[in-house]
């Protein structure tokens, strides 16, 4: 049996790790520091109490500078590195990559494969990482077996997501503005830190630009939530008609899994890792976005109030003529249940998923 550490704060370590391991004991531990405080291109490092005991490392989004066997886990672009100075950081973290004790690069997605491709393209070393890289999905328990059945009434959408903006809080009270307008018997669940504006990188810098959809956060239609503990969360998810993430930019969409895990489909937008996991008509609806060679919105890093206004409209027209459908043809919702399930039984399956990771750690820490 190995020690394997997994060094990281972050939320998304808990779907890139074994939930209940059985060959290995896995050290979740918050990392004592985070240096991106001290410089922000140092995000991409991994921190980690040298006093702990392990053998082999797990990180997430990080690469450790350490001569023992190590794994790293990513979502979006590896190395994930900020900041004036990034190349300087990525030149040096990359290059830990390419060395024998590190036993294996896992991408979340497809989409991460892609970004990582796009952001170190002319390196020569590229075609070695490569080759240490697979895709191993995020991985949650399947928490309700059988799939919902539709029950006349309003259409519950919820939408998750800390920041409000970019994750698709300005279309979903958009979504229930128009849906109200048209009489449609709509409610949306906005829970959410309301963080947006200059701090973002997919907002428009300019928070007051938002001040007439946070004035729609009053809607009679609209409930809206800062904070919920997570079991609170995903009874609400299993509460909802769809889940909601209509994001500018989201590396895959963790809240998208929980909702399937309790059989409510979703409603996305078809940019980033989404439409890996979403399948149009099948486990949920995916709405249109121009997006580049990657997968990203084309738009993304121009934060231009006219590009952002006219995503958020389209995302909220084409959703609202989703949902116009759904009511008019509501029969097909239990196939849609029945299929959110399915992909996490056979994808995202915690035991499965965990067995496959605790493989990795056991080839790690022979080698």
């Amino acid at each position: 049996m190995a020690r394997v550490l997994v060094p990281t704060g972050n939320y998304g370590a808990v779907f890139t790790t074994p939930r209940r391991p059985r060959e290995h004991e896995v050290l979740r531990r918050t990392p004592p520091a985070k240096l991106r405080r001290l410089w922000r291109p140092l995000d991409g490092l991994a921190t980690w109490d040298p006093r702990e005991r392990w053998d082999v490392m797990h990180s997430f989004n990080q690469v450790p500078l350490t001569a023992k066997p190590h794994l790293v886990t990513f979502e979006s672009a590896l190395p994930r590195t900020y900041g004036r100075a990034e190349g300087l950081a990525r030149g040096v973290l990359r290059e830990r990559l390419l060395r024998d004790n590190c036993r294996g690069v896992i991408a979340l997605s497809e989409y991460a494969v892609r970004r990582t491709r796009a952001l170190n393209a002319g390196w020569p070393g590229l075609p070695a990482l490569e080759a240490k890289m697979r895709v191993v999905h995020p991985n949650l328990p399947v928490v309700q077996q059988e799939p919902k059945a539709w029950t006349p009434g309003p259409v519950r959408l919820l939408f998750v997501g800390r920041q409000w903006a970019r994750k698709g809080g300005v279309v979903a009270v958009r979504i229930a503005r128009k849906a109200r307008e048209r009489g449609l018997p709509v409610e949306v669940t906005v829970v959410s830190a309301f963080q947006y504006g200059a701090a973002v990188y997919a907002d428009h810098p300019d928070a007051g630009r938002y001040a007439a959809d946070v004035a729609l956060m009053d809607a009679p239609n609209v409930t809206a939530h800062r904070a919920l503990p997570n079991s609170e969360v995903v009874r609400l998810m299993a509460e909802s008609t769809f889940t909601l993430l209509p994001t500018v930019h989201d590396t895959y969409g963790f809240s998208v899994l929980e909702g399937f895990s309790v059989g409510t489909p979703a409603l996305v937008s078809g940019n980033g890792a989404l439409p890996e996991v979403v399948q149009d008509g099948v486990n949920g609806h995916v709405l249109d976005v121009p997006v580049d060679a990657v997968g990203d919105w084309v738009h993304l890093h121009e934060r231009s109030w006219e590009a952002l206004d006219a995503l958020y409209e389209s995302l909220a027209d084409q959703a609202v003529a989703r949902i116009e459908a759904f009511l008019d043809q509501p029969d097909g919702y239990p196939a849609l249940s029945a299929a959110a399930l399915a992909r996490v039984r056979e994808h995202h399956d915690a035991d499965t998923v965990g067995a496959q990771l605790e493989q990795l750690y056991t080839a790690a820490a022979a080698a």
